[in-house]
């Protein structure tokens, strides 16, 4: 049957027969498949500084959370210091309105702060979402059937067989991978034959 004449279902059904074993039988095509997944997924370096981007992304949120904090703490003792003042404007009629003036300054400037910081969160918010939006694309990418090529490639490599292919989700309960603890880490192809092999 030619290719040109299969439908959709037909020529997904010759590409998973046909593909592991073009793999396994042409080097040329199979360095050549090579250097396209390294394109279109990354390599392990990009994959790393990625991750190392996230990591100094998530400290530069927490000193801000943390600066943040010392703000807020200064802004209690302002307002301490503010009803200080107030009680001994009761005792100074004339003080009451330059006092308040002075708190009304203050209270704009820290509402132009808090702005700020609105902005500067809704950024990271924004960044996130595209990261997360990213590494869903990344693996809608492999697409389906693709566990039984790399399969196929690891059993002819390897000479191990027969081997299993499947979906693999782990927990990160320590926040290694991401910092989240309790974060879920998801594999779209997972081959063993009881000793592992992660691809």
């Amino acid at each position: 049957m030619a290719v040109a004449t299969m439908d959709r279902e037909q020529f997904i059904e010759w590409l998973r027969v046909e593909f592991p074993r073009l793999l396994q039988q042409d080097p040329r095509f199979s360095a050549e498949v090579t250097g396209v997944l390294v394109q279109a997924l990354g390599s392990r370096a990009e994959f790393n500084r990625l991750l190392e981007e996230i990591r100094r992304l998530r400290e530069d949120s927490e000193r801000r959370f943390e600066a943040m904090e010392r703000r807020f703490e200064a802004m209690d003792r302002r307002f301490e210091a503010m009803d200080r003042r107030f009680e001994a404007a009761e005792r100074r009629f004339e003080a009451i309105e330059r006092t308040l003036e002075e708190h009304s300054r203050t209270l704009r400037a820290h509402g132009e702060i808090l702005a700020r910081h609105t902005d500067m969160l809704m950024d990271h918010a924004r960044v996130l979402r595209a990261l997360l939006i990213g590494f869903g694309s990344l693996g809608a990418r492999v697409g389906r059937g693709m566990e039984q090529a790399v399969r196929a490639t690891v059993e002819e490599f390897a000479g191990l067989g027969p081997l299993k292919a499947e979906r693999l989700v782990l927990t990160d309960a320590e926040g290694e991978v991401f910092g989240i603890r309790g974060q879920a880490i998801e594999f779209d192809c997972y081959v063993h034959d009881g000793r592992r092999f992660l691809v």
